[in-house]
């Protein structure tokens, strides 16, 4: 949420108390052109404002609201980083403007670097305490970085401020799906959804959680939104896989299947235009991997042990961590990962790789609150694995193993806010689950001693065997006593599975 003059409804939080009334000020422009730049913005000419906003800082370099004004002019025009640049300007040029913290924040939080944004974010409400959307900031900008607990008691705090707030329950719903807590993030979406009952994200969101509930009270509510969407709105794919979610719900599997195919080609069709599909070429990584030589890592016995759980989506990355973080010696840190080059050359011509400069935790910290394991699920690890194994000392790898045609069911029918371009068309999520499978077995045998396979089926009967078997892998006793609760139960395969075996012609 961005803040500028003035107050726009539908946009971003423009709040009104927020335009500098000038006196006679030689640092700063005439009010008169700083309100027509405004006024181009507000009529979504950003071209046009950060156009006439550039000139006019030329006249006055010191103008922190027209560098405010510009750097939510170049957001809207997808200048991310620009934007972030005019926007640390305005904190350098007043350090006493809030909003000028939160905008950088937003930024930043764009841009993958949450923990500077956690410190925009803090920077600001050390100014002013009282902002909801603020709190509501640095709560993404913590779930982002994996620090989850940390992220609730924020959301919380922001509820305190504005109770009805129904993009922080949202917020919250997410985290505790994150920690897989599947009941609790119902209650928090359907809250969501009360407030808000035309948001589709929501509705999408409790559609997306597994639950054995047989109530689902929020079914009728997510079929109002349905009826009350506008004709044109429905050819999106957002609203296509909203409907496909519905049927499945409602054990409609056929026609949810056939709903799923029509949401996947118009997301093809969408990413195509925005630009963003990616053709996906494995064949060099894999051949690079086949002539890998791990290189002799020694274990440092004060460091942490770093457990990275790699699979598809939907392989059970999650069920194993989630698990794992009930061993008080295990630090779940959930798919938070620092951005880091994948180009090779630049990969190998790095020392020994330092945790902090991978994850948003400090390893010396985590050390002395006990810590003997942290667990790591970020997906993309998988292109890192290697560099990750000569690196980073006391690195270990788990491959997740489970049916293909159930895991390609399920991310077929998934929509991805990000990445995971593969996942919308059948074929190519077979190219990818065959990518996978031949990079875990190629790594398993290149290093016995710290990489293993899990086989979901197995979790899924048999969960306390699979765990006890990861902790003699990692040499070290997890001591979770409430796993002698769970359950064996029978494997249970996609809904969908039958369906998409046709479809990719087997």
């Amino acid at each position: 949420m961005i803040f500028l003059p003035n107050h726009k409804k539908n946009g971003p939080y423009l709040s009104k108390s927020l335009k500098p009334k000038y006196a006679i000020n030689y640092n700063q422009p005439p009010q008169k052109q700083v309100d027509k730049i405004l006024n181009l913005f507000q009529k979504g000419k950003s071209m046009e404002s950060a156009k006439r906003a550039k000139t006019l800082i030329e006249q006055y370099p010191k103008a922190f609201i027209v560098w405010n004004i510009l750097g939510a002019s170049l957001r809207r025009l997808g200048k991310i980083e620009e934007a972030a640049f005019a926007f640390e300007k305005v904190t350098q040029l007043n350090s006493n403007y809030a909003e000028g913290y939160n905008n950088l924040g937003v930024t930043l939080n764009e841009l993958g670097k949450f923990d500077k944004a956690e410190k925009a974010f803090i920077a600001s409400l050390a100014i002013k305490t009282s902002q909801a959307e603020i709190y509501n900031n640095l709560g993404i900008a913590l779930r982002e970085q994996g620090k989850l607990d940390e992220a609730v008691t924020i959301f919380y705090n922001a509820l305190v401020l504005k109770p009805n707030f129904s993009m922080v329950y949202n917020n919250l719903g997410k985290v505790f799906f994150e920690r897989g807590e599947t009941e609790e993030s119902i209650a928090f979406f359907d809250k969501a959804l009360t407030i808000d009952p035309n948001n589709t994200e929501v509705a999408l969101n409790l559609l997306k959680v597994p639950t054995n509930s047989k109530k689902k009270v929020y079914l009728p509510k997510i079929r109002r939104l349905l009826e009350q969407i506008p004709s044109e709105s429905n050819s999106s794919s957002e609203v296509q896989f909203l409907k496909a979610r519905l049927l499945m719900q409602e054990k409609e599997h056929d026609r949810a299947f056939e709903k799923f195919c029509q949401a996947n080609k118009t997301k093809v069709f969408e990413l195509k235009k925005m630009k963003q599909k990616k053709i996906m070429d494995y064949s060099n990584f894999v051949e690079n991997v086949r002539h890998w030589i791990p290189a002799i890592q020694p274990t440092k016995k004060t460091v942490i042990k770093k457990l990275f759980i790699l699979g598809p989506s939907k392989s059970g990355k999650s069920t194993v961590e989630k698990l794992l973080s009930k061993s008080k010696r295990i630090k779940p840190l959930y798919e938070a990962r620092k951005s880091i080059s994948t180009n090779r050359k630049n990969l190998d011509s790095q020392g020994v790789i330092e945790f902090d400069k991978l994850f948003f935790r400090s390893e010396g910290a985590l050390l002395e609150q006990g810590y003997k394991i942290t667990t790591s699920t970020e997906p993309h690890s998988i292109f890192l694995t290697s560099f990750l194994a000569d690196k980073l000392p006391n690195s270990y790898f788990i491959f997740m193993n489970r049916d293909h045609l159930d895991v390609g069911s399920e991310m077929f029918m998934a929509d991805y806010k990000s990445g995971n371009y593969y996942a919308y068309e059948a074929n190519e999520i077979e190219l990818y689950l065959k990518f996978y499978n031949d990079i875990s077995k190629i790594l398993c045998k290149k290093m016995p001693e710290t990489a293993m396979q899990v086989c979901f089926e197995q979790l899924t009967e048999d969960p306390v065997a699979t765990i006890e078997s990861i902790s003699s892998f990692m040499s070290l006793s997890f001591n979770i006593k409430s796993l002698e609760n769970y359950k064996k139960r029978k494997y249970a395969y996609s809904p969908l599975r039958e369906h998409f075996k046709k479809l990719v012609g087997q």
